[in-house]
């Protein structure tokens, strides 16, 4: 996590020097700025007294959702003075605490299967920094494809440990359910299966907190495997395991369900009735890669996975057809015709590096030559990790020179700020362009238009829209309609308002100065002077 670090600490670090001349402010993101500000719009909410998702990126009505819970909490240990910079220093808190505990719940989950601790701590290592060969494409790619590292946190580690921490947090919470689902299938008390079911049905519950596709993913590989122990006990086992052990085991497993179960349908229920969360899961789309990416990044583990599989064959107990199902049920979820296709891939790096390293370690366990494996895991960890290395250097990149999206003007975070101060501008609708629409909502308790692709309903529509109101061109009409069909409240002007066109407000008399600074100008809409 100090590697994962440094990076922003040198932003943060330019951000200060820079502070004599007023210049920057740190936006607190390396990468995925856009998504950023939006989880500090959410700490800002939540700082404001809110416990429900309600997107400040859409002017709808919203009934409110559990949703980005951690950010919600998080945030109400902000206020007062500085609220963004508290914002961003919680985020980063909570980043380098849910990375730590996934690191932590990820050697937990490994010590289940690898018995040799250097076997641990090098798969350890992989899962958490590696990635696959999808570092490749740079040196022999046409320059529009990324490595599928750069992009889904879900397909590996890293760059949830660098900059998505809800992510880590789940991670975490799922690996620590999968290890009491284990043990309950490996507890022939009843006391002891009651004591991991608990525990079982607050890590799954939490997961989905986090995120709810993952009490999703966790109930299809329960399920899954639950199925395939029930034939195989039955078929196979003793009688006193028909009765007993078995019963028992889905008792609790049933019981440890009831609160993921709760929670999985409503939020099924919310996306299927508030119109919001319908469009918003229509644009959120998110599509698996291509299968020549997955198997470039994965392909090169192939062959030790499949090794990793042969020998779990000879132990035929249930925490070995756990790895399997999960495998298996993780490589179909990602061809589901939904828009969230490749979040649904969560944890496959886990089992592949896991069945690699079993491979390995059998191997060693059979061998004369013990420090030919492990010259073997170390050269698997050098292919891994440069994917994540690239990502360190351009986080590094982007942190010493200040520039947008990464840093944001200080004039305008400032004038963001303003907002605050008036009390009619509070959870008010404010018009600006795309890149300020994206900000505003991380510094000021207002909401946008735009600003957001998937939080921003019809964001195509009405971004043309907002270039249009812009430009001068443009009738009285047509931007009074604007203003009352989305009552809009605030209107912003500033360099990325300039630039959709030379549209001059300061001749509108609907439109009235409140705040301005160094050319960052807020307007307030008076419907009282309005032609209609």
């Amino acid at each position: 996590m100090a590697l994962t670090s440094i990076p922003y600490l040198i932003a943060f670090q330019k951000t200060l020097s820079y502070n004599q001349n007023v210049s920057w402010r740190f936006s607190g993101f390396l990468f995925g700025v856009e998504d950023g500000n939006s989880y500090i719009a959410k700490m800002r909410r939540g700082m404001e007294g809110e416990w429900l998702f309600r997107s400040p990126y859409s002017g709808m009505e919203q009934k409110g959702l559990l949703a980005f819970f951690p950010y919600y909490l998080i945030g109400k240990l902000a206020g007062g003075r500085g609220t963004h910079e508290q914002l961003v220093i919680l985020f980063h808190w909570f980043r380098i605490g849910a990375g730590i505990f996934c690191i932590f719940a990820t050697y937990r989950f490994l010590s289940e299967y690898l018995s040799l601790r250097y076997y641990r701590r090098m798969a350890l290592v992989l899962i958490t920094l590696g990635g696959g060969l999808g570092w490749l494409i740079l040196f022999f790619g046409d320059g529009q494809v990324l490595p599928l590292e750069f992009y889904s946190p879900e397909a590996f580690g890293f760059l949830s440990l660098y900059g998505l921490p809800h992510l880590s947090l789940a991670r975490a919470l799922m690996l620590l359910a999968l290890v009491e689902y284990i043990h309950i299938w490996n507890s022939d008390e009843e006391a002891m299966r009651f004591s991991h079911g608990w525990r079982l049905s607050l890590f799954w519950f939490g997961a989905g907190l986090a995120q709810p596709i993952q009490a999703g993913i966790l109930a299809v590989i329960f399920v899954y495997h639950s199925f395939l122990e029930v034939i195989t006990q039955v078929f196979w086992g003793s009688a006193s395991v028909k009765r007993d052990r078995l019963t028992g085991v889905i008792r609790s497993l049933f019981g440890a369900s009831w609160l993921s179960v709760i929670l999985l349908v409503y939020t099924a229920y919310a996306f299927l009735t508030d119109p919001y969360l319908r469009i918003w899961a229509a644009q959120n789309r998110l599509p698996s890669a291509s299968i020549s990416l997955y198997l470039l990044s994965y392909g090169w583990l192939l062959p030790f996975v499949l090794g990793g599989i042969y020998n779990m064959q000879g132990s035929g107990d249930e925490k070995s057809r756990l790895l399997l199902i999960w495998l298996l049920a993780v490589s179909g979820l990602i061809f589901l015709p939904i828009s969230i296709q490749r979040r649904l891939i969560e944890g496959i790096w886990v089992v592949l590096i896991l069945l690699a390293n079993l491979c390995l370690e059998s191997l060693e366990a059979r061998s004369r030559r013990q420090e030919y494996w492990r010259w073997l895991a170390g050269l698997i960890f050098l292919l891994a990790i440069p994917s994540s290395l690239f990502l360190i250097f351009g986080g590094y990149q982007g942190a010493i020179i200040p520039k947008p999206p990464i840093f944001v003007q200080q004039q305008n975070a400032v004038g963001y700020e303003a907002l605050n101060q008036f009390e009619e501008a509070q959870d008010a609708i404010v018009l600006a362009s795309y890149e300020t629409s994206n900000e505003l909502p991380a510094y000021a308790y207002v909401r946008v238009l735009i600003g957001h692709g998937p939080e921003s309903p019809f964001g195509d529509v009405l971004s043309k829209e907002v270039r249009a109101f812009y430009q001068a061109q443009t009738s009285v009409g047509f931007r009074q309609d604007f203003l009352q069909r989305y009552r809009v409240e605030y209107v912003i002007w500033g360099d990325q308002e300039r630039s959709l066109g030379n549209w001059q407000p300061v001749l509108e008399p609907y439109l009235i100065p409140v705040y301005e600074n160094e050319g960052f100008v807020i307007f307030k809409v008076d419907r009282s002077k309005m032609d209609n």
